[in-house]
């Protein structure tokens, strides 16, 4: 999915002027990509607020960094996921089996209830859910990882900039407010 300069700039600053520090908001984050890999589509956004609750972490990124897996990317994401989790099992899988027990399920998503997306979930088999989790629980602490720690990097460089700017902008009307003497 291609988002335009302009949105992810957008997207950027809403991250960056979320209100808590730079560790809570971090959290929250790293929440969202760890539930957006590991659950199934429908059920993140209720998984990813409670474990922000538990993990005093912050709502927002959490709910909207689920959408890592979206009607878009779910097709690309899942299957690798399940093909890398039967990898990490030793098993062999091919795309072509994973393809073909995904379609029922990723109809379900796009036009059934969260409990007809599960029932087409679940009837996938074994075979594919088990390295489903196993892939998303992999891929997902990786993300959780890398998004912490690239989401806190970016808060704090924003707030030591902003930081410098009102320093600079202080002392540069102290300085006019100074009587000139004669």
């Amino acid at each position: 999915m291609f988002i335009s300069p302009r949105k992810r700039k957008i997207l950027y600053l809403k991250l960056i002027k979320q209100s808590g520090t730079p560790d809570f908001v971090a959290r929250g984050v790293a929440i969202g990509f760890f539930t957006g890999l590991l659950i199934p589509f429908g059920g993140q956004m209720i998984i990813a607020v409670i474990l922000s609750f538990i993990f005093k972490a912050s709502k927002i990124p959490a709910l909207a960094c689920t959408w890592i897996t979206n009607p878009w990317s779910i097709p690309f994401i899942y299957p690798f996921q399940c093909w890398l989790g039967a990898k990490l099992m030793g098993k062999s899988l091919s795309f072509s089996i994973i393809k073909n027990n995904f379609q029922n399920f990723l109809h379900e998503c796009a036009t059934g209830t969260f409990k007809s997306s599960l029932t087409a979930f679940l009837d996938m088999g074994s075979d594919i859910f088990i390295p489903f989790f196993i892939g998303g629980f992999f891929l997902g602490a990786i993300f959780a990882v890398g998004s912490y720690f690239t989401s806190y990097g970016m808060i704090v460089s924003y707030h030591r900039r902003r930081e410098k700017k009102l320093k600079k902008r202080l002392a540069g009307l102290s300085e006019r407010n100074v009587p000139k003497e004669v």
